[in-house]
């Protein structure tokens, strides 16, 4: 896809109907999945399921989601990232994300 972002923003919205309208988080995360499928190397799409599992208070879930996005590769890098790690804050701009899982975690 050329319009990763313009991609985001439609499963994101999506997703959020499911989560929010139809009270049903399994449809929520399929729609995430289903994202990540056909887009597992942009990294902007991880960063927003596992920023929405930690919105919900889905804890477990969001390190589920780190540790399989933990070896990918990112075509914006050029190398392995794991964005919660402070070594990738060189290679990304995930600060908030990573401060907010870091004091999660910890």
């Amino acid at each position: 896809m050329k319009n990763n972002n313009g991609l985001l923003r439609l499963y994101a919205y999506w997703a959020r109907l499911e989560q929010t309208m139809g009270k049903d988080t399994v449809s929520a995360r399929s729609v995430w999945e289903r994202l990540l499928k056909i887009s597992g190397t942009m990294l902007e799409a991880w960063q927003s399921y596992i920023s929405v599992e930690i919105e919900l208070g889905h804890i477990n879930e969001a390190r589920s989601i780190d540790k399989r996005c933990y070896s990918k590769r990112f075509t914006r890098t050029g190398s392995e990232v794991n964005f919660f790690h402070p070594a990738s804050l060189m290679n990304i701009n995930c600060l908030t994300t990573y401060l907010v899982v870091s004091i999660l975690f910890v």
